[in-house]
């Protein structure tokens, strides 16, 4: 399995890489100050020198952590993991309750499929929108007064996706579908435009 000692080293090095990008479009972006006075100049370029300062000791601890990384393997056996890193499995009692969550999310993005496929050719594209769109982000915006539960729903990049995306949230509201444990009735809404 993938070594958890390597993926921390190389999430600690994009962090440090990201950070060394912000410096240097810190370092430059300042302009050179207008009016050459003597003052400002001497302020310019003792401020540019401790950004290059920064960045040179960013640059020191990425080649520090880079050699660190190749010391330490990709994969590790199971085995040899620390018992605090290892996966457990799920024991039968909560596979119970765990084997019909997932059949039941099965099912539901089967069935979107499905409403996908009235406007999308191919079933991979239906599915990959449907993924796509289970995955993207929405608003809950509950009325108790009138009892509806609004699902503003934000677009997808691809605007052709947008078009069938506003079929399922058309589809899926015509269920007039009934929030679990509530009495308000769900509502999808697309946030895009017209």
């Amino acid at each position: 399995m993938v070594n958890p000692r390597r993926r921390a080293l190389e999430n600690e090095l994009r962090r440090q890489r990201a950070q060394r990008s912000r410096e240097q479009a810190q370092f430059t972006a300042n302009g050179f100050p207008a009016g050459g006075a003597a003052a400002a100049t001497v302020a310019f370029e003792q401020a540019q020198g401790q950004w290059l300062q920064q960045i040179q000791k960013r640059q020191s601890q990425i080649e520090e952590l880079r050699l660190k990384r190749a010391t330490v393997p990709k994969h590790v056996p199971l085995k040899d993991l620390p018992e605090a890193e290892r996966f457990t499995r799920l024991r039968p009692i909560a596979k119970h309750v765990v084997d019909p969550i997932k059949m039941i999310a099965c099912q539901a993005e089967t069935a979107l499929v499905r409403l996908a496929r009235e406007k999308v050719k191919r079933d991979e594209d239906a599915r990959t929108l449907v993924r796509q769109v289970l995955q993207s982000s929405a608003n809950l915006l509950p009325d108790a007064e009138h009892k509806p539960l609004t699902i503003a729903v934000h677009p997808l990049t691809n605007p052709a996706h947008n078009e069938v995306f506003k079929h399922l949230c058309a589809q899926l509201t015509e269920t007039e579908t009934v929030y679990p444990t509530t009495d308000l009735r769900l509502i999808f809404q697309f946030l895009g435009p017209a």
